[in-house]
């Protein structure tokens, strides 16, 4: 899976105190019963970062035609081009609530 970030997408993370690693470890850690799909196609992943933090990552598998592929790396626009990767754009990241934590562990001790 590729990443395409742009200033908006950080920004927007960043205020939430999220880091593009972190919420690209995330997606990629993802488990069952994890992502859980949407509104819109959005695809909503809770996980833990390697440091153990655990976050609420949104992200969309946006059409070829809404992918910036200028956001992608030379690499990254080779694979997507040859069809090798899709690209996921995260639209939201932020740390679970507390309430949440709670329900994160009560799912993980089940998978």
């Amino acid at each position: 899976m590729i990443f395409s970030w742009t200033a908006g997408n950080l920004d927007h993370i960043a205020k939430h105190g999220v880091t593009r690693d972190e919420s690209e470890s995330v997606v990629r850690g993802t488990k069952p019963p994890w992502p859980e799909i949407g509104i819109d196609s959005r695809r909503r992943v809770w996980g833990k970062t390697p440091a153990g933090r655990l976050l609420q990552v949104v992200f969309i598998f946006p059409s070829d035609d809404e992918v910036d592929a200028s956001s992608l790396s030379l690499t990254d626009l080779i694979a997507w081009s040859d069809g090798d990767e899709r690209v996921a754009s995260v639209i939201h990241a932020r740390d679970l609530e507390d309430d949440e934590k709670h329900q994160y562990r009560k799912r993980s001790r089940r998978s």
